[in-house]
């Protein structure tokens, strides 16, 4: 009798177990790249503060990092699984050998503006104009040697500039860029979310030029950003945990369609205050900002990854010399990612 007690009670836990999704039993460890102090990391916040990867199954941790290629050196020594980076890090990484693998787009529009000191002014219309905005300047870049360094170069070029026209300096992400606008220490910034709306919002500078909007900024930082951003893992990842890179992909699908409902619109001005408040000494309406900041970016985030802005990163490359040949897009793109 104790013995047919015994397994009753087996099987009744079996049976109990076996009812439980399997996130309920067990959570797979991820761990994710963020930006620190910026926007562009918000669909990561969202997954895990939300409970979005928790609902697939996943454990996520956030690693901040500032640049595209300290997060594939973290990924190429096994820190971090999934790499959030504009895609020209991904190329980089392939042809330099790394078997990385894209699972979901995250920005669909280059992200950056060129941001001034309140007494810079352009001297014309067009790219003409940028040429009394650029020539002699100080211009933050988030780091030497990224797609931000090589986006400043090829306007000035295209401004009629010599190379040398101006002086690039390394201001880290937007905190960081933040501080060294605000000492002057920079003249000019090439910066993204949340620095626009900050230094708009107080009058601290103004944009000169917003590649965030269409046709504004030369066609080398333009068709980049069809396929600006996404999250990328090395395959060896993928191969070995298909299910948690599934997951990750379907967190970041119903994420992209909850920011998009008008339902959860407060809740999200809620998340960006948290994720990013404003500045503490500055007097900005800590609601009016998050709106701000919102309504400028949510047009540019998007799970897609176009193939035709991954070919216009394989052709800036290429130009730049940083890659010996184009880089086979197909080696790159998971089959399930969205297109």
């Amino acid at each position: 009798m104790k013995i047919l007690k015994n397994l009753l009670s087996v099987a009744m836990v079996s049976g109990l177990l076996y009812g439980m999704p399997t996130a309920a039993m067990s959570k797979e460890k991820i761990v994710v790249h963020i930006y620190p102090g910026s926007l562009i990391s918000l669909y990561a916040h969202l997954g895990k503060d939300l409970g979005f990867y928790e609902k697939e199954g996943l454990s996520a941790e956030l690693l901040a990092l500032n640049s595209g290629p300290e997060a594939n050196a973290a990924l190429a020594g096994g820190s971090l699984n999934f790499v959030l980076n504009t895609s020209d890090n991904l190329l980089l990484a392939k042809s330099r050998g790394m078997d990385v693998v894209s699972i979901v787009g995250n920005q669909v529009r280059n992200f950056y503006s060129f941001v001034g000191q309140p007494d810079i002014q352009k001297s014309g219309e067009g790219m003409e104009g940028m040429a009394a905005v650029l020539d002699g300047k100080r211009i933050g870049v988030n780091a030497i040697g990224t797609n931000g360094d090589r986006f400043v170069r090829a306007t000035i070029k295209e401004a009629g500039l010599a190379p040398n026209s101006g002086t690039l300096v390394p201001v880290g992400g937007p905190p960081s860029a933040l501080a060294a606008f605000t000492a002057k220490s920079i003249d000019v910034a090439y910066m993204w979310e949340p620095f626009q709306t900050i230094v708009t919002m107080t009058g601290a500078g103004k944009i000169l030029l917003d590649c965030r909007l269409d046709k504004q900024c030369p066609e080398q930082l333009e068709k980049p950003g069809l396929a600006f951003q996404t999250y990328y893992t090395l395959r060896s990842f993928l191969d070995k945990n298909p299910e948690a890179v599934a997951g990750f992909l379907r967190a970041h699908q119903n994420i992209d369609a909850w920011v998009r409902d008008p339902r959860n619109r407060d809740e999200l001005v809620a998340a960006v205050k948290k994720l990013l408040p404003p500045p503490a000494a500055l007097s900005l309406d800590a609601d009016q900002y998050a709106r701000q900041v919102i309504e400028s970016s949510l047009p540019a985030f998007g799970i897609k990854i176009d193939r035709q802005g991954m070919e216009a990163w394989n052709e800036q490359l290429l130009d730049a010399k940083l890659i010996p040949r184009a880089v086979d897009i197909d080696e790159v793109l998971w089959e399930k990612a969205p297109r």
